[in-house]
């Protein structure tokens, strides 16, 4: 059982501006609240591009095990981390991407699959040389994650297994147990997708591990790079997209106890874990080319995806 807190929930007001420097004076204050907590170890929910999130600083190995007791999350299932700052990443991962690629993909509703570097906390995901990296498209975590200094471990604001949250509320059980509540309002929509994430540690290969909310726009990031990538859905099915695939081909996915069938991103783009934050070696495996039909497949009507809570230039 984790400790009881006496809770500080702190309301955000809108920002007009995306510019980091400038918030208003209440923004100031409930950062200085949540970055204090934080170097204390504590627990806090904040606002994301996508869901609400629990975070804590993934250097403390302390406050990861409080994660888990929070979440009651099983301890082999990892956590993602968040910095502010494309140039944080290469602090803590071992990049074999070019950073034009990086700064395509985020900030934005993306995880990142990358090898880890010595640097971060040994006591964080052990059992994986792999770490999920964000930078959410959201000033205020931008900012707070530029105020800690370190990277904060971040996974979704819900008991393990159950739905992810949009909104403050929601997660009004896990209250007793954080620190700080940033309130920020309604945030994502009823599809409650969370971040789509994708394996960058294979040397020119990519895998979409899950579609996740921003399916579409990482795939159209992706293919200037001419590479080959994957897609694996929870269901266990693999598919492979060629560079020259358009985004209203379909995809050949392959199913272990099913026939294979091609779907589109229509469909792809409505998958998504209930755990939000799900990655790790067993899943970021490569598989050989044999086991993958072969893409691109006749083209159908444009799918309507689901692209929501991305940037302006997410949406060009």
């Amino acid at each position: 059982m984790c400790k009881e807190l006496k809770t500080r929930v702190l309301r955000l007001s809108a920002q007009n501006s995306d510019d980091l420097t400038s918030q208003p004076q209440e923004w100031t204050e409930i950062l200085n609240a949540t970055v204090k907590a934080l170097k204390a170890g504590q627990v806090v929910a904040v606002p994301t591009d996508t869901i609400y999130g629990l975070a804590c600083v993934a250097q403390n190995s302390a406050a990861v095990k409080r994660v888990y007791n929070i979440k009651g999350r099983n301890g082999d299932k990892p956590l993602a981390i968040c910095v502010g700052e494309i140039q944080d990443i290469y602090r803590y991962c071992k990049v074999s991407v070019k950073e034009e690629l990086l700064r395509d993909l985020l900030p934005g509703p993306v995880t990142l699959v990358l090898e880890r570097s010595s640097t971060l906390n040994g006591d964080l995901n052990p059992f994986t040389k792999l770490i999920g990296v964000r930078i959410p498209d959201h000033p205020f975590m931008r900012r707070l994650c530029q105020m800690c200094g370190e990277p904060l471990a971040l996974t979704s604001a819900n008991v393990s297994s159950q739905t992810s949250t949009v909104a403050a509320n929601e997660f009004e059980d896990l209250w007793p147990s954080l620190a700080v509540v940033v309130d920020g309002g309604p945030i994502g929509d009823k599809s409650r997708l969370g971040s789509t994430v994708v394996d960058l540690s294979v040397c020119g290969r990519y895998r979409i591990i899950r579609p996740g909310c921003a399916l579409s726009a990482t795939v159209q990031a992706l293919i200037p790079a001419a590479m080959k990538f994957s897609i694996e859905l929870s269901e266990g099915a693999i598919g492979t997209i060629h560079s020259e695939i358009c985004m209203d081909d379909q995809i050949a996915m392959k199913f272990p106890s099913k026939k294979d069938k091609c779907v589109k991103f229509e469909e792809l783009q409505g998958h998504s874990s209930e755990d939000e934050e799900t990655y790790g070696a067993s899943d970021v495996e490569t598989k050989s080319d044999s086991d993958v039909p072969e893409a691109p497949f006749p083209a159908d009507d444009t799918p309507k995806v689901l692209d929501k809570g991305l940037s302006s230039r997410w949406k060009n």
